[in-house]
């Protein structure tokens, strides 16, 4: 089947407990991403604090590049899902959080391409903009999904190119984004330009859902009345 995306949430601020209440309609195998950013001294954790909800960590950058670190998490949603999903940072410190959910995804093995195994692309010279290398899918009708941080709470994200669209930004707390596209037949999907609206220290990368069987392209499903 194809994937779906279903809906997301955002949430950021400076504190060591992070929290945001996502106000989506999750089903049992729903696959629920979590993206944090955090500014980072370098030593800084992030823990997960969902109990008995608990998420996989695919992805934690500590010790940071660029004064930043990411921390990516995963979930295949059970029969019944918390109002609000939590993280814990061992430090104080300026973070974002980033919540997306998925329909259609393999549960039984979530990555085309695994946060682990996708290269980051860090700049550290204050440019813009931003550009995350290529990469190449594995199976027809992968989700691929770019995330991106800069070292700023002023700055902008004002485009994003190579089919990449649907952006995802918290307010407040240190600059992250989301964005995602389907890549309908597998192989190299090409370099992704990232531009600000000032040139900042960034880092960037893209990860890719794997389809379950019979998978094709992403259906963007409405979340209210058509207009």
């Amino acid at each position: 089947m194809a994937i779906s995306y279903i809906g997301g949430a955002s949430g950021g601020g400076t504190d060591t407990a992070i929290s945001v209440t996502h106000g989506l309609t999750i089903l049992e195998d729903d696959v629920i991403i979590a993206s944090i950013g955090s500014d980072s001294p370098g030593t800084t954790t992030c823990l997960d604090n969902n109990g008995a909800n608990s998420f996989n960590e695919e992805y934690d950058s500590t010790p940071s590049i660029n004064t930043m670190a990411a921390h990516i998490y995963s979930r295949v949603a059970g029969a019944s899902e918390p109002s609000a999903y939590a993280f814990t940072l061992s430090v104080s410190e300026g973070f974002s959080i980033m919540i997306q959910q998925f329909r259609g995804v393999d549960t039984a093995a979530i990555w085309d391409i695994d946060p682990t195994s996708a290269a980051w692309s860090s700049d550290t010279s204050d440019a813009t903009p931003a550009v995350i290398a290529d990469i190449s899918t594995i199976v027809d009708g992968a989700e691929a999904i770019a995330f991106c941080m800069a070292d700023s709470g002023s700055v902008a994200f004002t485009s994003i190119d190579n089919s990449f669209a649907n952006e995802l930004e918290p307010s407040g707390g240190l600059r992250c984004a989301a964005w995602r596209r389907n890549v309908a037949t597998a192989g190299l999907i090409g370099a992704t330009s990232i531009a600000l609206s000032v040139g900042k220290k960034t880092d960037a990368i893209i990860f890719a859902l794997n389809p379950a069987a019979g998978g094709g392209a992403t259906i963007e499903v409405p979340l209210g009345p058509l207009r």
